[in-house]
């Protein structure tokens, strides 16, 4: 039996565990959100999205995670992931985010991930007032 790790052309891991004669299974990792929210409220900053799980074969091994696209609006903290700055759905209702996990011997997966903002009814701004009429700007 050999077990071997490989990369691919579109940079995803592949653990092969090759039995003599001729029999190949191919693993791979994922990459899971506990609670698999996907809807996030616009304006809301530090808002948890859910913990981070990656599936490996290997046991005990520890990951580390890094937000690959929009890493100025979502961070992770420990191995959640959260909201780093409030999201507008007036400027942009989805987002497709990349995250990027690590295991202990280096390989790495990454996987996106499809988030929807939710759009909040705001209270009104620039309203005055006055006692004969009601305007609005």
């Amino acid at each position: 039996m050999t077990f071997l790790k490989l990369k691919d052309n579109f940079n995803i891991n592949w653990k092969l565990l090759i039995f003599k004669p001729h029999v190949v299974f191919f693993f791979h990792q994922d990459i899971s959100i506990d609670g698999g929210q996907r809807n996030i409220p616009e304006n809301e900053p530090s808002f948890i999205i859910g913990a981070l799980q990656t599936a490996d074969e290997d046991e005990g091994d520890t990951f580390t995670y890094h937000v690959i696209s929009h890493w100025e609006l979502f961070r992770i903290r420990g191995d959640k992931l959260e909201v780093g700055s409030p999201l507008n759905y007036e400027n942009q209702s989805e987002y497709n985010v990349t995250i990027k996990s690590t295991d202990d011997g280096g390989l790495s997966f990454s996987k996106n991930f499809n988030f929807r903002v939710l759009n909040v009814n705001e209270k009104p701004s620039n309203i005055s007032l006055n006692p004969k009429e009601v305007r609005s700007i």
